[in-house]
């Protein structure tokens, strides 16, 4: 295991411990370091009793849960912050004003880290499917590697583990992307997927969100790699600032045949090739990176097909928070007679896409209810077809599919709060009513 002695009695605030795994991966790689460690976070004990029973076992931790103190940061050392927390909420300024080191999990990794082959994926859509493609990509390489970034896998668990002839893959998210700006420091290789508008309920515009992804490469050398798609609407944008070796994905191109790969649709081509062209620059074995890429099934929640009752597929697509998610899901199904499950929480997108394009492709669909789903219903769709319970919804949509040898759809294009504590819950639960149906039948 690798010791940091340099954070040994240091003062450690953990602002923002979550439900998702970075914080409890935090407090673990500071008390194993000697640190003394304050966790304060806006959500009361019950709220997150999960993520505390990971660390209950770990002594000398003081909690402030339920609010945030300034006094609480006054003499820290380092601040570890979650990326949920904007940089513009008043206590940020507060820190920065005190000259207080901020750190998230993938800044801290890429800087603490003993390995430089670390792959780093962000974009709008597309993030878990590439890493975990990636991932799978070069252990069929032979080569010992890690995937974190993503639920319950924090880059916070492999500091002290990774050794320099590791692989990482990273998952990095817009708001993570901050973290990297902190360090100045980008990944040997990193990826951008595509950019579609998504989190604007966060960013001044547009443009901001998609500039707030070019730390993934921004701090490369000409030894690095960066890898995203030819016809991006910002990649012109990207390329006048990147320093490194410019690797642009044409899906076009007739060297990308995954015609008999498990993943379906034009945007896991995008995924394909983009970890085709990494295995590429990397000088991985080609043969083994085809192979891996095409007996690859996918990841939960994105576009996973749980199986058939009474000739209906249910597909569970809970990650496809974003109109354009929704529009490739409908659009990979189309010909199989889909059920769409939409509608949840608004994320100040513009939704008018896809209400459009369910209305030309005149699609069966149920909307959940939600502040989206007013919009949608503002839009054109049917104020008849909203539903406030999920259950209820599911078994409709499964009434419906029944008639067609149809497909069950939950492929929202948007937010889950309000009726899920998040997307992934959602999709837990759609999983447990599939399980229920199958039962019943």
């Amino acid at each position: 295991m690798n010791i940091f002695p340099e954070f040994k009695n240091k003062k450690i605030v953990i602002w923002g411990f979550g439900i998702h795994g970075n914080g409890p991966a935090a407090v673990k790689f500071f008390s194993q370091n000697s640190a003394n460690i304050l966790v304060t976070d806006l959500k009361t004990k019950a709220e997150l009793t999960d993520s505390l029973n990971g660390i209950k076992d770990i002594p000398n931790v003081e909690y402030v849960l339920g609010e945030h103190r300034e006094s609480d940061f006054i003499n820290a050392d380092m601040v570890f912050r979650s990326p949920a927390i904007p940089k513009e909420v008043p206590l940020f300024k507060f820190i920065k004003d005190y000259e207080i080191e901020i750190q998230m999990a993938e800044g801290f990794f890429l800087k603490y880290s003993k390995t430089k082959n670390v792959i780093g994926v962000t974009g709008t859509k597309g993030k878990t499917t590439t890493s975990t493609l990636l991932t799978e990509v070069i252990r069929d390489q032979g080569l010992n590697v890690y995937q974190a970034g993503t639920p319950g896998n924090s880059a916070m668990d492999l500091v002290t583990k990774v050794t320099p002839t590791d692989w990482v893959v990273l998952e990095i998210s817009s708001w993570d992307c901050e973290g990297l700006d902190e360090n100045k420091v980008s990944p040997h290789v990193g990826i951008i997927t595509n950019i579609s508008h998504d989190h604007l309920n966060r960013y001044a515009s547009y443009k901001d969100y998609a500039m707030s992804k070019v730390s993934i490469f921004k701090y490369q050398n000409l030894d690095d790699f960066f890898v995203t798609i030819k016809d991006g609407e910002f990649t012109k944008d990207f390329l006048d600032i990147s320093k490194s070796k410019n690797i642009l994905i044409d899906t076009n191109s007739q060297e990308y045949d995954f015609s008999s790969a498990h993943l379906k649709g034009e945007h896991n081509v995008r995924n394909m090739a983009l970890c085709f062209e990494v295995a590429k620059v990397l000088g991985f074995d080609l043969q083994k990176t085809k192979k891996a890429i095409l007996n690859f099934r996918g990841v939960p929640y994105r576009q996973e097909e749980l199986g058939e009752i009474n000739g209906v597929l249910f597909v569970n697509d809970s990650a496809a928070t974003a109109p354009v998610a929704a529009i490739s899901g409908i659009k990979t199904y189309l010909d199989k007679s889909p059920v769409v499950i939409l509608g949840g929480a608004d994320k100040k997108l513009d939704y008018s896409g896809l209400v459009n394009y369910v209305l030309e492709t005149k699609v069966d669909y149920l909307l959940l209810k939600g502040t989206a789903t007013d919009i949608y219903v503002n839009l054109g769709l049917d104020a008849s077809k909203v539903y406030d319970d999920f259950e209820t919804a599911i078994r409709c949509a499964f009434n419906i599919a029944k008639n067609k040898n149809g497909v069950v759809l939950l492929s929202p294009g948007t937010a889950s709060f309000g009726m899920f504590k998040n997307e992934f819950d959602r999709g837990d639960k759609f999983n447990l009513i599939f399980n229920e149906l199958k039962n019943e039948n």
